[in-house]
């Protein structure tokens, strides 16, 4: 008798119904890394690595710029950075001065309008008055979370 389905008679119906068996996957084999800085693709082995010293001569280092002669002497080094103070101290005095020129404007003045005036922090603000009040050329006014602070005299 044919099949109604074209199989094959010897075929039971229950074998034609399941789904065939999936052959068994073999993974691919992991290929060898390749050193990227070898020129023939990483056949030729690794090259030993080069060892270095230290400069015998750390005093022959020359800076970016310049040459050894400009480094400075010990000497020379004090008086820069004494130059450097000097600066800092200038550009604090001209902030000072702006201080005082704007209690002069307004009559008086706030921590919150120096912290405007300098665009500085709440703490610098606080420690420029707190030096204006010791050398006597401002006044604290107020209670002690809200002062206020005016032209000496």
């Amino acid at each position: 008798m044919p099949n109604e389905n074209n199989q094959d008679p010897s075929i039971n119906s229950q074998q034609a119904t399941s789904t065939p068996a999936t052959p068994e996957v073999q993974p691919a084999p992991t290929p060898e890394p390749i050193d990227p800085l070898q020129k023939d693709g990483g056949t030729s082995p690794i090259p030993e690595p080069i060892s270095v010293s230290p400069t015998e001569n750390p005093s022959s280092f020359v800076p970016l710029g310049g040459t050894t002669e400009d480094k400075p002497t010990p000497s020379g080094l004090s008086a820069l950075l004494a130059r450097a103070r000097e600066m800092i101290q200038f550009r604090k005095r001209k902030k000072l001065e702006k201080i005082l020129e704007l209690a002069r404007g307004k009559g008086k003045i706030t921590n919150n309008d120096i912290q405007k005036l300098l665009r500085v922090s709440d703490a610098t603000a606080t420690r420029y008055l707190s030096q204006l009040v010791k050398e006597g050329k401002l006044t604290r006014f107020g209670p002690a979370n809200n002062p206020f602070y005016q032209i000496a005299g």
